[in-house]
């Protein structure tokens, strides 16, 4: 599996978690604020949709995948498990962690895209 995985810079842990942090704040907040979708458990505050931990996690775990992919899987588990208990604790609805992942994985994406081109990411995912 040669060619499979790449290490990750300082610089590039930091622009991964930057984007991580914008997908979260403030993407994720505005969004909530304008769905305005309550909580299922009323003992939380703020609003439910989109998940801001889902966002979060999926933004960091997609940032880590494109540039290794294999550290990326593990980043994904636990951006699952994190989901699944916002879930089960009654913050969220599966709907909301859905559109948290959807929203994190997109920001990561365009990002990535954005500030380098593709040019540090392996965004066709080739192996040589």
């Amino acid at each position: 599996m040669e060619g499979t995985t790449r290490s990750i810079s300082i610089k590039r842990g930091i622009e991964i978690l930057l984007v991580s942090f914008f997908a979260r704040y403030p993407i994720s907040e505005i969004l909530k604020r304008v769905i305005a979708r309550p909580r299922p458990d009323p003992t939380f505050d703020g609003f439910a949709f989109p998940s801001g931990h889902a966002t979060f996690f999926f933004a960091l775990a997609t940032g880590v995948y494109l540039v290794d992919r294999r550290m990326g899987v593990i980043f994904y588990v636990v951006a699952v498990v994190v989901s699944a208990m916002r879930v089960i604790e009654g913050a969220h609805y599966v709907s909301d962690v859905i559109g948290g992942a959807i929203l994190g994985i997109a920001v990561a994406y365009v990002f990535a895209r954005l500030l380098h081109d593709g040019k540090f990411v392996n965004l066709n995912m080739r192996t040589k």
